[in-house]
């Protein structure tokens, strides 16, 4: 793994009512989690420090992992814009939203992830001032001094490599390989927490892996629509195929679990993507408690058209601070509030489901994720958003 410069939090962020400024958890390593072993995953001890060779990066000498913090240096760059992470488990409604700021504001993003996502060849970096930078995704739009910046940061294994990953760029080099690096984490003003309810997302990442394997040539559309249709039958195909087809795919020591979660988990489709699901959101909150920036939760389901304008406009007052132009609300796009798929689980699994949410979940993201089991019809999100800063004071840690 090849790693940029790092660097000590932010302590001088301010908030709003929608935002939230993060501190440092204690008693992380207190709170019971499974250990999630994750096939192909590798924890690498080295890093190393990065250098540009014209239009691209090269590696340089290589440090210890233990030489360096998570944040150091000034975060004044008033001449550059500013990095606003657009934090999200993958599938989790991602797309959309980066989508529709574009559509609605009609300036370009930007992202982690190089070709082919982004619209240039090669990827035109956020910061040019900087020897690695997330890239824009459209550069030919106008570009704000603001930008959200999609990250679906990596692995689950480790805080330390799920925070490295949050800032990890992917570009291709010279051959078509891809390689990564990392780029200052001081660079990161405020992060957008996008969250989408575990059920929806155990659905959505088998509609995104099927259309993958489709891509590849692994299966055909027509064995797709056959074996995996959409449906509860469909699911419970996917997840029996995927489990056989990886073999040791996903384990995690039942020890660590509540006797009744581990008794029943088991029978929830796809559950090593729900343990995934809530270990990355336990990470993403310790994220940002670490980096003490200014927060804004944003739930996928808010998009729902009783509350789409009040849950664009406070995401769009949070990430661009000053708007310099008001939203162009002509231009908004369709969002599909029919994608739940409660249904496909039964009421014992739905239970189960519930119950490793709330036995696995830090405090921190607890109080996130309780909306989906405790709060009904919550337009508002910005009492979660002032709750979520003292989960861990009220419960001990996180």
């Amino acid at each position: 793994m090849i790693k940029a410069t790092a660097s000590t939090p932010n302590t001088s962020s301010s908030t709003t009512n929608t935002t939230q400024t993060q501190h440092r958890p204690t008693g992380w390593c207190s709170v019971a989690v499974p250990l999630i072993l994750l096939a192909g995953l590798v924890h690498l001890t080295n890093v190393t420090y990065l250098h540009r060779k014209g239009n691209l990066l090269a590696p340089s000498k290589t440090i210890d992992t233990a030489a360096f913090s998570i944040r150091e240096g000034s975060n004044d760059h008033d001449d550059y814009p500013q990095i606003v992470w657009l934090m999200s488990f993958p599938n989790s409604g991602t797309s959309y939203t980066i989508s529709n700021t574009e559509h609605l504001t009609g300036k370009t993003t930007a992202t982690n992830y190089g070709v082919p996502e982004v619209h240039d060849d090669p990827p035109m970096v956020v910061r040019p001032d900087q020897t690695v930078s997330p890239y824009w995704h459209y550069s030919a739009l106008p570009k704000p001094a603001r930008t959200l910046t999609k990250t679906h940061c990596r692995t689950v294994l480790n805080y330390r490599d799920f925070e490295e990953g949050c800032r990890t760029i992917q570009i291709n080099n010279s051959t078509g390989h891809p390689e990564e690096y990392q780029y200052n984490a001081s660079l990161v003003t405020a992060a957008v927490h996008l969250v989408r309810h575990p059920l929806d997302n155990i659905v959505s990442r088998k509609h995104h892996m099927l259309r993958k394997e489709i891509n590849l040539g692994i299966l055909s559309a027509e064995q797709a629509q056959t074996q995996f249709d959409d449906s509860a039958q469909g699911l419970n195909k996917w997840c029996s195929y995927k489990l056989q087809k990886t073999k040791s795919w996903l384990q995690f020591p039942q020890s660590s679990l509540d006797h009744n979660v581990a008794k029943h988990l088991s029978d929830v489709p796809c559950y090593g993507d729900l343990l995934y699901y809530i270990q990355w959101h336990n990470m993403a909150t310790k994220t940002l408690h670490e980096y003490k920036v200014p927060s804004h939760i944003l739930y996928y389901e808010d998009y729902a058209k009783k509350s789409y304008n009040a849950t664009v406009q406070r995401l769009y007052d949070f990430v661009f601070d000053a708007p310099e132009t008001p939203l162009n609300w002509t231009n908004q796009l369709a969002f599909e509030d029919s994608k739940i798929y409660h249904d496909y689980f039964t009421a014992e699994q739905r239970l189960a489901v519930e119950q490793a949410v709330r036995k696995l979940a830090t405090p921190s993201a607890w109080q996130i994720l309780r909306r989906y089991y405790e709060i009904d019809n919550d337009d508002d999100n910005a009492a979660t958003n002032a709750t979520v800063q003292n989960a861990d004071a009220e419960h001990g840690g996180g």
